[in-house]
């Protein structure tokens, strides 16, 4: 698929205007779970309660709970970001994460410069600061 994505980018098709959907395995519900936990604990005794995502595409910055990922974040509070299988799966929840530290399990989504550009899947990020999020 790289390939493909590859060459038609060499045509002039923007990333952006490429729409993929890679069926890989994500991280295992229970693995997410221990993460997500990790997190709120770490959070929690740092008395933080909740992270802000902001976003560069107009969209309201919005909560996100320590230990929730930036999918479901968006979900709670009615931001529209797209959506598939929500679990890791598909690629079409797809981000680029611009700033902030966060934990993550891509599981071979995304190519290495897609990774070194800040590309994620906002079902599988789970936010340990507040971030900047774009597509």
């Amino acid at each position: 698929m790289q390939d493909l994505i590859g060459r038609l980018t060499e045509l002039g098709v923007p990333r952006e205007a490429i729409h993929t959907e890679a069926f890989v395995s994500g991280r295992s519900k229970e693995t997410r779970r221990e993460k997500a936990h990790a997190i709120a604990v770490a959070a929690a005794a740092a008395g933080v309660t909740e992270f802000v995502i902001g976003t560069v595409d107009g969209a309201p910055a919005f909560p996100c709970s320590p230990g929730q990922s930036v999918l479901d974040a968006a979900n709670a509070v009615g931001v529209a970001l797209p959506q598939s299988c929500g679990e890791g799966a598909c690629g079409t929840c797809r981000v680029r994460v611009l700033s902030g530290a966060h934990e993550t399990d891509d599981r071979g989504m995304f190519s290495a410069d897609e990774l070194a550009a800040g590309w994620r899947l906002a079902c599988q990020t789970l936010p340990t600061e507040d971030l900047v999020i774009g597509r």
